[in-house]
């Protein structure tokens, strides 16, 4: 078997009898009483940061069975120190949902895992996901589920909260994402509304702002190409310099994707479920620490589904009624990525550029299968 990590087997104590696999990953779990522990590779990946060459990541997948039980392990190996070895094991419960993720561990005896995750399921639903650091509360996530018509609306109550309140400051956001039947979100919300006083020092304070965004996606098949955001800020300074700016801004972003037939987010989809990769994607799940599967731009939907090869923007701004031509852009460059797939349409390689760039790479992503 290709690239075995030492510590994972002294994590595990397994016997190994595997093959290699190819992207896809069988979650249900075995039949129960099986006293052999068996290990399948998944695929490894390489993470190059191309701005520091001898800084890299391995992340090493590999999927874990017997006694009657499934997890999926990965392993991060960092070039820095490569005998300290980072595992996440992710757990499933009866009905094939991920119901915990435990991160930790270096090369030492015994493993420890600080950072644990419990997954809460109810009706189907995810309810709510939990953190603790070393047996201490650190974050969490509660899900409310609004019925719209055929739709559902989606909203996050975080513990602690984003919210920032001070005596002469707040701000306050409210964020709501609408799925179809199939969990696939077609819009969302962002309202925000923030006062700055400073204790009314500043002569151009204090300043009240509300900001609301609406986002509409639209989809090709799996793939998310594009979306069309409708913004508003009502700016208000009620100071010595009294004024009051409407800004409206109409902003649409395009993706151009890879046309490889398969990608790693079939198998990001099953091992945290496809409901819980929505939520990531979506900014309704912030995991308090992860490691990172692809790469640290797993969340910028660059592998939402097929890979992101181009993301451009439009936007058309107005201030209290008037045209900006100067704050308005026309297919402006936000992110670049180039991609090699094998005779079977897999992701090999995938060099993703510096944000706004068409020619400084930033990240070197490497697929072994």
């Amino acid at each position: 078997m290709k690239w075995v990590v030492p510590s994972l087997y002294f994590l595990l104590v397994i016997i190994v009898s595997s093959c290699q696999r190819e992207l896809d990953i069988d979650l249900q779990k075995p039949t129960s009483g099986d006293s052999t522990i068996t290990v399948t590779p998944v695929f490894k990946i390489v993470e190059i940061d191309l701005n520091y060459p001898d800084d890299s990541i391995i992340h090493i997948l590999k999927r874990v069975e017997g006694n009657g039980e499934k997890t999926v392990v990965m392993a991060e190996i960092f070039s820095g120190d490569p005998t300290d070895t980072l595992i996440t094991i992710f757990s499933y419960d009866g009905q094939n949902r991920i119901n915990s993720i435990e991160s930790g561990g270096q090369v030492s005896s015994p493993f420890y895992f600080p950072y644990k995750y419990k997954f809460t399921w109810a009706g189907g639903r995810l309810t709510r996901v939990a953190c603790d650091t070393a047996g201490v509360f650190a974050n969490s996530f509660d899900y409310n589920y609004t019925p719209n018509g055929a739709n559902t609306i989606v909203i996050d109550v975080r513990t602690p909260s984003i919210d920032l309140i001070a005596p002469d400051y707040f701000s306050k956001t409210k964020h709501s994402v609408t799925v179809n039947a199939q969990f696939i979100p077609i819009s969302e919300q962002w309202i925000t509304h923030g006062f700055n006083s400073s204790g009314n020092s500043d002569p151009a304070l204090p300043q009240n702002v509300h900001d609301t965004a609406s986002n509409y996606f639209t989809y090709a098949g799996a793939d998310l190409t594009s979306y069309v955001t409708h913004s508003s800020r009502h700016d208000t300074n009620v100071s010595i310099f009294p004024f009051t700016n409407i800004i409206r801004d109409t902003q649409n972003m395009v993706y151009t994707r890879a046309t490889g037939t398969t990608n790693i987010s079939d198998s990001l989809k099953k091992i945290y479920g496809a409901e819980v990769y929505t939520l990531m994607n979506f900014d309704l799940l912030d995991f308090y620490y992860s490691p990172w599967i692809v790469s640290s731009h797993d969340q910028d939907k660059s592998f939402l589904a097929r890979p992101l090869q181009r993301q451009v923007y439009s936007s058309r701004v107005w201030i209290n009624g008037v045209y900006d031509a100067g704050n308005s852009h026309s297919n402006f460059l936000v992110r670049k990525m180039d991609n090699s797939f094998d005779p079977s349409g897999r992701l090999t390689q995938a060099i993703l550029y510096m944000d706004h760039s068409e020619v400084d790479m930033r990240y070197l992503i490497k697929v072994y299968y």
